[in-house]
């Protein structure tokens, strides 16, 4: 988590798990919310690898979920109500998807 001095903000995101995915492995991150409501709000997956710009990559919401058709088969992304959590797990990953992994907060 990182701390910005003098800036006011009333959401909270906690990411945990691996963030930088590699070929081959099997993964599962947690993104933790706290301050708004996923009926108001989705989560968005955004993926970097090195030297390139930000990709969405999926999108959560209170009822549903998308994945980019890249990925698939690959991944995906589901809300637990109960701990205000979103996971995206995957597997199967090539080395083209080698980045690193984010979760944001998404306007619907």
């Amino acid at each position: 988590m990182f701390l910005i001095t003098g800036v006011y903000c009333d959401f909270e995101l906690i990411q945990s798990g691996p963030v930088v995915i590699e070929p081959g492995v099997s993964f599962s991150i947690s993104c933790k919310f706290s301050g708004f409501s996923i009926s108001s709000y989705c989560l968005g997956w955004i993926r970097q690898a090195e030297g390139k710009a930000l990709e969405h990559v999926g999108l959560t919401c209170s009822s549903s979920a998308s994945t980019v058709d890249s990925l698939k088969s690959k991944i995906r992304s589901r809300y637990d109500s109960f701990s205000s959590t979103v996971f995206l797990q995957g597997n199967n990953f090539q080395t083209e998807d080698t980045a690193v992994y984010y979760c944001a907060r998404w306007t619907q």
